[in-house]
């Protein structure tokens, strides 16, 4: 059997996964993953919630931070997607896909190709 994804619950009491190979061994995940997560998922988050950051709102409350997701200048300029202090460079989401990318196809071939 390949890796499987598991969810549990941190010494915080917040819900995580993580990527378990099949003989229990959890498969560290990439730099690019750790390092980049609060920024892709601040993005994500604004994105998803596109209608309440149009009226300056993030959760129905008024937030500077919310119009920011609709300056798309510096993407033009310096290939960076800007979400208040989160940034994403056109190549950090190059690396996280290909990380990812990598990662998955590993965790599918099993405990051998995680060892190391």
């Amino acid at each position: 059997m390949a890796g499987k994804f598991e969810l549990y619950k941190d010494k915080s009491g917040k819900f995580r996964f993580r990527l378990k190979a099949s003989n229990g061994q959890v498969i560290n995940l990439p730099e690019s993953i750790t390092r980049l997560s609060a920024s892709v998922t601040a993005i994500r988050n604004a994105y998803e919630h596109i209608e309440d950051r149009a009226l300056g709102t993030v959760f129905g409350k008024p937030d500077p931070v919310a119009l920011t997701i609709f300056d798309h200048g510096t993407l033009l300029r310096e290939d960076t997607i800007v979400y208040g202090t989160n940034r994403l460079t056109l190549d950090d989401l190059r690396t996280l896909i290909a990380d990812t990318r990598q990662l998955l196809k590993d965790a599918a071939k099993g405990p051998a190709a995680t060892a190391g």
